[in-house]
């Protein structure tokens, strides 16, 4: 297995004194790209020293968002934009993928480095580079009462979204079948730590690359998340959902700082055609609200090229509470439609608030959670309250190896648990049809069968696994 070379142990992370960055990209025409660190062009034009004359001025550091290999740098400089219809697309979205600079700016002058660009010939378009957190609500100490059991417990009991539809997914309709517990499917986690050394967890889950965030929520974060793909069954902790799956897990966060795509291109390298990857990530977009990574055009631009290899991308769509069909969003990624699945957070049939608050009724079940983004885009749902599984400590304390939660929450656990549902899926199509289906294929299937959300808010429905399987059975995979 590649390990990206820039892993090394664990990073302090982001400090507010570090230099703001801004992401470009060149027009398809410019003749230009990055080598190393300098703006490089087949011959002198004048974009190319308006570009310099701007970055002289603006920024710090300037480099590819993406590694980039040189013959797909040498093909941007040649403006070979009108020969791609006649390349694969693997080498369509490198050329793609070469055209994304990441500018460091100097220290006061991101608003000034972003104007300057937005007139530059040469840039199709510049935003601030996002600073993404877990895609969850975070669980405070002074919210719950931490868990301080003399030994391990089985929590299988209290994971009611693996339940028959309609409260849950049906998850043990899938483990009846041949493949059905995700055997041979790969499913990759894209965050920023993990605490892999979990007793509830298989042993030996590989690191692809970046960095550990020493981060205490990341770090739970990022547990919760693979106990529920992973969690192996047993007389302790909790039941994954797709417990035979490989899980692997890659960083998106490096030395210069989080980047998305990158981790994500990381993913697709290692990866193949019918394995999942998961983004557990979300950040502040245009109305300060917290969205999915893929509003990003570089991240989109790393999805389209997973997806075209056959990848299905299941990405948290954010705990922003916000209508992704406004004005805000207009012709935006989160309007279109890049083939990733977008998960909603849903309410859970327990339909109860109880933390900070006099055990309030939430709303109806399977509709959206309040804090969850909604429209179009976002296909499926799943629990998003008080989801049970590993990491945290609320439920079971004592050391952080047995820590165990009953209130994982956010778009991140409905990610999670949708990951979960489509692995199972692929894994029975692998095992009975010997394919894997496409990543259109996959998504429908769960989309079609779905249980139907209530509510007005847009979140699709929540999958049903023994109806997906039965349509899969009747149809083919194909």
């Amino acid at each position: 297995m590649k390990i990206d070379t820039d892993e090394s142990g664990f990073s302090q992370g982001p400090s507010v004194d570090d230099p703001p960055v801004v992401i470009a990209e060149l027009n398809y025409d410019a003749g230009l790209s990055v080598d190393s660190d300098k703006v490089a062009g087949l011959e002198d034009s004048n974009s190319r020293t308006q570009l310099i004359g701007i970055l002289n001025r603006y920024s710090r550091r300037v480099k590819p968002r993406f590694k980039v290999s040189s013959p797909n740098r040498k093909l941007r400089m040649a403006r070979c934009v009108n020969e791609l219809d006649d390349i694969t697309p693997d080498k369509r979205a490198a050329y793609v993928q070469a055209g994304f600079l990441e500018i460091e700016s100097v220290p006061g002058y991101e608003k000034e480095l972003l104007d300057a660009l937005a007139q530059a010939s040469s840039i199709w378009k510049a935003t601030s580079a996002p600073q993404p957190v877990p895609a969850s609500l975070d669980i405070h100490p002074s919210d719950v009462l931490t868990g301080r059991t003399p030994g391990s417990r089985n929590f299988e009991p209290a994971q009611g979204y693996l339940h028959a539809a309609p409260w849950g997914i049906d998850a043990g309709a899938a483990w009846e079948h041949d493949g059905g517990r995700g055997k041979n499917i790969k499913v990759c986690d894209i965050e920023s730590n993990w605490l892999r050394s979990h007793e509830d967890l298989p042993a030996g889950i590989p690191m692809i690359g970046g960095q550990f965030l020493k981060d205490e929520h990341w770090r739970n974060h990022g547990t919760a998340v693979l106990g529920l793909l992973a969690a192996q069954p047993g007389q302790t902790g909790v039941h994954g959902i797709c417990p035979e799956a490989q899980c692997l897990v890659q960083s998106g966060y490096y030395r210069s700082g989080f980047n998305t795509s990158r981790a994500l291109a990381s993913a697709t390298d290692e990866l193949e055609a019918g394995d999942i990857v998961l983004i557990e990530m979300q950040a502040r977009g245009p109305t300060r609200r917290y969205i999915p990574m893929q509003w990003w055009d570089d991240v989109y631009s790393a999805v389209l090229t997973a997806v075209e290899k056959g990848i299905l991308v299941v990405a948290a769509s954010g705990n922003g509470g916000v209508d992704f069909e406004t004005a805000a969003f207009a012709d935006s990624n989160v309007q279109k439609d890049s083939g990733a699945l977008l998960v909603g957070a849903g309410i859970p049939p327990t339909n109860i608030y109880d933390v900070g608050h006099a055990y309030d009724l939430i709303g109806t079940p399977r509709s959206a959670m309040p804090f969850s983004n909604y429209g179009n885009e976002v296909r499926i749902h799943a629990w998003g309250w008080h989801v049970t599984s590993l990491g945290y400590g609320d439920a079971q304390g004592g050391g952080k190896q047995r820590w165990a939660t009953l209130r994982f929450s956010g778009t991140s656990s409905a990610a999670a648990i949708v990951a979960g549902a489509a692995a199972c899926l692929q894994g029975i199509a692998k095992s009975r049809f010997q394919q894997v289906m496409r990543p259109d294929r996959l998504r429908h299937l769960l989309v079609d069968s779905g249980t139907p959300q209530t509510g007005d808010a847009h979140i699709g429905p929540q999958p049903d696994l023994r109806k997906a399987i039965q349509k899969l059975i009747v149809e083919g995979p194909d």
